[in-house]
């Protein structure tokens, strides 16, 4: 098994191997959905890397990353930080997409390029790997050269833990759904659906950029005030819109007189039969009706009907979802710092070259005339030490681009 990063300017050609990967892999999410995360770093391609492992049957996994380089006091020099590239999408799960046959060498594979390629941090945000996995993905970041250190990830004051992610195993019946919760959940969720069974709201399935942007609006007004709310909103406009365009997007909007009074955005992953809740928005000003209860009740018995096997309400332990049913899965916030000892050319590399190269002259106009010496003298030290290992490398991984998904499938 040989692994080996390709540039995000090979997406198109990438993009038939990790589509297999995602089919084949029983624990991909919809965040690495090709369908979902293309549509979100094509126009960044120059800061995408994929890490991808194969063997003489073809690909065996795929981890699309992201490459940056961040200043860093203690080096006095620009370090390369690693990062999931699907977090360009917010991805509350992010993890390599591997074939469960070849599943422990691919992620070893992977592991021991990881090592071997030059980077400063290793930031593996929201990872959904069970401990097996991450065994074998960690095999190589030895203890000596690499520092771990694990995170919690605290909202609400410290109340949700957003590393529990609630889910709920959907029944073959909404009925038999009904009978696994709480009686007065089980009453309310009774008495909520006959409103709309009644008619007194309706939901109306959105889609499109103008449906979107009421979630977003109504979901501005909510946080109004918090730090950064306009870009935040702006940018849940820019997801939800890739989504519903990849055909991913379900868009349910109650609606009472006429107005839509609150909505909830779910990512659909029919391949792994998943109903993920992304975010919702409601009108602050309604607040005789819990809109969410029903929003979710309705969306869990139109999941069970059309056969899904998952409702996924993502990343916080917030009650409300445990009032539904869910049963919490830990992730984890993992970042990997390479230390002094494994060398100082290790901390910047040959991916992010062009990158910092570009910078130089931005930090000249800046005034940051030290920097952009260091930056300099980095990148040369680079190419004199490391093109010629680099240039074999690639040699190596153009035969993987030539291959069919029909090749990977065999």
């Amino acid at each position: 098994m040989q692994a080996g990063f390709i540039s995000g300017a090979c997406i198109k050609q990438l993009f038939p191997l990790w589509k297999e990967l995602f089919r084949r892999d029983p624990d991909a999410q919809v965040f690495s959905d090709p369908e979902f995360l293309s549509g979100l770093i094509e126009d960044q391609e120059h800061t995408v890397q994929f890490l991808v492992a194969w063997d003489s049957a073809g690909a065996a996994g795929i981890l699309p990353c992201r490459i940056t380089h961040e200043w860093e006091e203690g080096l006095e020099g620009f370090r390369t930080e690693l990062s999931m590239a699907a977090r360009a999408g917010w991805a509350d799960y992010t993890a390599p997409i591997v074939d469960p046959r070849r599943r422990d060498a691919a992620l070893r594979a992977m592991s021991g390029e990881l090592a071997g390629t030059g980077w400063g941090r290793l930031r593996l945000a929201n990872l959904r790997l069970d401990e097996k996995g991450q065994e074998a993905l960690f095999s190589a970041l030895e203890p000596g050269r690499f520092e771990r250190r694990d995170d919690e990830r605290r909202i609400n004051g410290g109340e949700t833990d957003n590393l529990l992610c609630p889910a709920i195993d959907l029944p073959e019946s909404f009925d038999t759904y009904l009978a696994t919760l709480g009686r007065n959940t089980r009453q309310k969720l009774r008495r909520l659906l006959r409103m709309l069974d009644g008619g007194e709201v309706q939901i109306r399935h959105g889609s499109g950029k103008a449906d979107i942007a009421i979630l977003v609006e109504n979901w501005a007004r909510t946080w109004a005030g918090k730090p950064g709310v306009r870009e935040k909103a702006d940018r849940y406009g820019e997801i939800l819109l890739n989504a519903d365009t990849a055909g991913l997007l379900s868009l349910p909007m109650l609606v009472r007189n006429g107005q839509v009074i609150a909505a909830i955005a779910n990512l659909v992953d029919r391949t792994h039969r998943r109903i993920s809740f992304f975010v919702s928005g409601r009108d602050p000003d309604v607040t005789d009706i819990p809109a969410g209860f029903l929003l979710h009740a309705d969306a869990i018995r139109r999941a069970i009907s059309e056969g899904f096997e998952t409702y996924d309400f993502l990343r916080g332990d917030e009650a409300y979802k445990m009032q539904l049913g869910a049963k919490p899965v830990r992730i984890d916030y993992i970042t990997f710092r390479r230390l002094p000892a494994d060398g100082r050319g290790m901390q910047l590399s040959p991916l992010s070259l062009e990158l910092l190269a570009a910078r130089i002259p931005e930090l000249i106009a800046d005034g940051q005339i030290a920097r952009a010496e260091t930056a300099a003298r980095q990148v040369a030290f680079v190419i004199a030490t490391e093109t010629e290992r680099w240039q074999q490398a690639e040699l190596s991984r153009s035969p993987l681009l030539a291959l069919s998904p029909e090749e990977t499938n065999a």
